[in-house]
């Protein structure tokens, strides 16, 4: 079902509503399926394609939600990984980070050279503090883990996490 303002592509996916404030020159979220996306960096346009086509939000009982934010992240084997945020009322839900690096380690890789975090609009979301001290506590080298954290922006973890606690134990 189209939600207002939504698009239906030829294969029946709902592309994001763009924000009503933004021409079209500046939206984030326009693209066709015969284009690359037009708002991102270069080196997370295909990260983006899969975690926004990871997202099926799926409602839990008693007001829990699942799949409202999907993260792509690409290992250091070039192997990518997905996962979801899983919101419950009671507060132990986990962020999208979260599930993606538990898929990567089950395959025993730690080392993580770009994530992204998708919303179900379509926009980019940085990691929350929590996620961004996962990456960290992975593996020493993930301090150079390319994030996205926003549509035309992308950092290191390390300037994310500038002053580490940890660094005496390193």
């Amino acid at each position: 079902e189209v939600q207002p303002g939504g698009e239906v592509t030829d294969s029946g996916r709902v592309l994001p509503k763009c924000p009503p404030d933004l021409l079209v020159s500046e939206c984030f979220c326009c693209y066709n399926e015969s284009e690359e996306l037009k708002f991102i960096g270069g080196i997370m346009k295909d990260l983006y394609n899969i975690a926004l086509n990871t997202i099926v939000p799926v409602n839990l009982k008693k007001n829990g939600e699942a799949g409202h934010v999907a993260c792509a992240l690409e290992a250091a084997s070039g192997t990518v990984f997905t996962g979801i945020c899983i919101d419950v009322p009671c507060s132990i839900g986990i962020c999208a980070e979260q599930a993606a690096v538990a898929e990567m380690l089950k395959t025993g890789e730690t080392k993580i050279k770009r994530i992204i975090a998708v919303y179900e609009d379509g926009s980019v979301l940085p990691p929350c503090g929590r996620c961004r001290e996962l990456i960290s506590q992975l593996d020493l080298d993930n301090e150079k883990t390319v994030i996205a954290i926003g549509h035309d922006r992308e950092v290191t973890l390390k300037e994310l996490l500038p002053e580490r606690w940890d660094r005496k134990w390193d």
